[in-house]
């Protein structure tokens, strides 16, 4: 499934793309880290864990918007880490591509209630 994860309205905030390379660089598990600001792509930041059932990540050239590829408790999981990345005070809403469900992602979800909100949908 792809999950995205985006303010739900117009915002000046975006990942600091840095700070962020560097809290992957340093995740315990191994990860293949692209950074594409130079490039043309569509995105600015991707990366992949090589273990089986993992996702795939992007950060959208808006520097605001997060697509997460893969099995939902992988997306839910990352879901729950980007937030932590993310200021409190900037609210953040996921939902799928066909936006059958949604949520707000806060500080205080769990990555148990995406799965379980899309395990319904």
């Amino acid at each position: 499934m792809k999950l995205y994860i985006s303010p739900p309205s117009e915002t000046d905030w975006g990942f600091d793309i840095d700070r962020l390379i560097d809290d992957l660089s340093s995740a315990q598990v191994p990860l293949d880290l692209r950074d594409l600001r130079d490039k043309s792509a569509g995105n600015i930041l991707e990366w992949s864990e090589s273990e089986e059932g993992a996702a795939e990540v992007y950060i959208l050239r808006d520097g605001q918007t997060v697509v997460v590829d893969g099995p939902i408790e992988a997306c839910a999981r990352w879901a729950v880490w980007v937030r932590t990345r993310v200021p409190v005070r900037q609210a953040l809403v996921y939902y799928d591509e066909g936006y059958s469900a949604d949520g707000v992602l806060s500080a205080s979800t769990a990555a148990a209630d995406i799965v379980k909100l899309f395990s319904t949908a």
